[in-house]
């Protein structure tokens, strides 16, 4: 069942506003506690998550437009990534199991916090800006590639257990 473009444009405005706070929250963590932080992101993760992937290509339109511009550039993804490890410390590592690798390895694979979420600031922001090129917030073109951006980095499963957790589960981890 196809949405009514209102509802379309609403689901949109409400995919940039959660990827607007996300990034806001990412460039501003180093004026947070490492509690306050991962609260925010138990919080806002699952968000994005779910207005991404319930919206289909027929609902935006299955356009391929090829080459995104990216308007983050390395010095300025490579802050934002310090800034989440220095608040993150030494909890900013997680092991790896849905590594094709790992079943190979008779070591664990630890895989960055800090880079995971520095990836997908990359992808909403970038996404933000191509937005703002098209004639309307959270416009077609900046969406098309986001479900299965959001799944590349974040891993489908990954994805799927955030949006289920509860935060009371998560709080114990930070």
């Amino acid at each position: 069942m196809e949405m009514e473009p209102s509802d379309i444009n609403r689901r949109l405005l409400n995919i940039t506003a959660e990827a607007t706070r996300y990034c806001q929250t990412v460039e501003n963590v180093r004026d947070m506690e490492k509690d306050e932080f991962v609260n925010d992101m138990t919080e806002i993760l699952p968000r994005i998550y779910v207005e991404f992937i319930t919206l289909s290509p027929e609902d935006v339109g299955a356009l391929d437009y090829g080459y995104y511009q990216n308007y983050v550039e390395e010095d300025w993804y490579e802050s934002v990534r310090r800034n989440m490890e220095y608040v993150l410390g030494p909890d900013d590592m997680f092991l790896e199991t849905f590594e094709e690798d790992m079943k190979y390895s008779d070591t664990p694979i630890a895989v960055s916090v800090s880079e995971s979420l520095a990836d997908i600031f990359q992808a909403l922001y970038n996404f933000i800006m191509i937005s703002r090129e098209t004639e309307r917030p959270g416009g077609r073109r900046g969406v098309c590639g986001m479900p299965r951006e959001l799944r590349r980095l974040l891993g489908a499963d990954a994805v799927q257990r955030a949006a289920r957790a509860e935060p009371s589960a998560v709080q114990s981890i930070g």
